[in-house]
């Protein structure tokens, strides 16, 4: 599966493109505002794109789903504890787009769902904390991580719906058991590893 990373706006929010090799099916996690240079890459990964894949619903995630839904058909995931925030428009969350179009999810997510892109199964784990629909996707060996895990660090928890707490358990109970070789991609920042994060990242101690 091919894994590529665009930086998407001011706060350099990290869009990753999944494609899978064979079928060319393809997945955009978190595309945070309406990018030609997303659009670019999956054309030249020749992709057909099955999925808009949201890990939470705050604006820097969220900014260029409805272009992306609307150009290629793809089905929209986010957890509905956001999306309803989203839709509520509290502070922080949405719009799906600069103009402020909004489009209803045609997937709540929850733990334990799957997709699949060809072969490639696409794991959810609700990781709430940095807001209550918080989710993660691991994906051969492959953690997203929205702003829940960082390199050395986590997400803030000041918003509407945050809670420390909660983060510290999403990523202590469930992020940190998975595989220590698995690799981090973080929805801000530079990739890490879980056995890095759990052995040098001090706000999990």
């Amino acid at each position: 599966m091919v894994i590529k990373k665009i930086l998407s706006g001011v706060y350099e929010e990290n869009t990753y493109i999944l494609c899978d090799e064979i079928s060319k099916e393809t997945a955009v996690i978190d595309p945070g505002v309406d990018n030609q240079e997303v659009i670019d890459e999956i054309d030249n990964l020749s992709g057909n794109l099955k999925y808009v894949i949201l890990t939470h619903g705050h604006f820097d995630h969220t900014g260029g789903v409805y272009g992306l839904v609307k150009k290629y058909s793809a089905k929209l995931i986010i957890n509905k504890k956001d999306e309803d925030l989203v839709l509520g428009k509290e502070k922080m969350y949405g719009p799906y787009s600069p103009d402020g179009s909004f489009i209803k999810a045609d997937i709540y997510v929850k733990e334990g769902d799957e997709f699949y892109l060809g072969e490639n199964k696409i794991a959810a784990i609700e990781t709430p904390g940095h807001t209550p629909g918080g989710m993660s996707y691991v994906a051969e060996g492959s953690l997203f991580s929205g702003d829940t895990l960082f390199l050395l660090s986590v997400g803030r928890c000041d918003f509407y719906g945050g809670d420390y707490g909660t983060l510290i358990s999403s990523i202590k109970d469930k992020l940190f058991n998975l595989p220590e070789d698995t690799v981090v991609y973080p929805g801000h920042g530079p990739k890490t590893l879980i056995k890095n994060e759990k052995r040098f990242n001090q706000f999990v101690k």
